[in-house]
């Protein structure tokens, strides 16, 4: 995990050679939806398809990078082996991490983006009223996406991508320690409004 880390930072770091950016356009929001098809092939903790949100902040202190900071929360439904009949795994937490942007090419409005990022997780375990069930309590994670940032209207953009998390927990059950794991792939569609 600490190897994916370093090595797709390493590949990041042409595109630090942005300039300081001036004070417009420092910040943004953005809110992403998603759909996650679980990457584990065995030992599953969790049903293949699920559905996620997130909210970041971004503030961006170099032309062509930015660092943020949000809640993210996805469901999938768990598998009976952990959790018994019509029950869901939900991932919730914090995300925080950063971000890089470069246009396509020069002068396109459309640009690339490439983010890396730990995550403060908490797994749990609900069943169909939403009442919880069992949970792992908080610990780390981690991410890396990509997508592309399309221009809609001044300061609004569309922004399409995929990214792929991991967090590893422990549900107490009884006096034993039962390591859930849950590794997925979302497909995110986001809206980002910078200011």
């Amino acid at each position: 995990m600490i190897r994916i880390i370093i090595v797709g930072t390493a590949a990041l770091l042409p595109l630090l050679q942005g300039t300081s950016v001036d004070a417009q356009e420092r910040w943004g929001i953005e809110l992403r939806g998603s759909g996650g098809i679980s990457t584990q092939d065995t030992d599953r903790e969790a049903y293949e398809t699920g559905f996620g949100l997130e909210g970041t902040v971004q503030y961006r202190f170099l032309s062509s990078v930015a660092a943020y900071g949000g809640y993210h929360y996805t469901q999938f439904n768990a598998m009976e082996s952990i959790a018994g009949p019509d029950m869901h795994l939900e991932n919730t937490g914090y995300v925080a991490g950063l971000r890089f942007e470069r246009p396509l090419r020069e002068g396109s409005a459309t640009s690339g983006w490439v983010r890396t990022g730990l995550t403060y997780d908490n797994l749990e375990i609900e069943d169909p009223a939403g009442e919880i069930v069992n949970e792992s309590g908080h610990g780390l994670g981690w991410e890396f996406g990509a997508g592309l940032v399309a221009p809609i209207i001044a300061g609004w953009s569309a922004t399409p991508g995929v990214r792929y998390r991991s967090t590893s927990r422990d549900f107490g059950i009884g006096d034993a320690a039962v390591p859930v794991e849950l590794q997925h792939v979302a497909f995110e569609m986001g809206i980002t409004r910078r200011f």
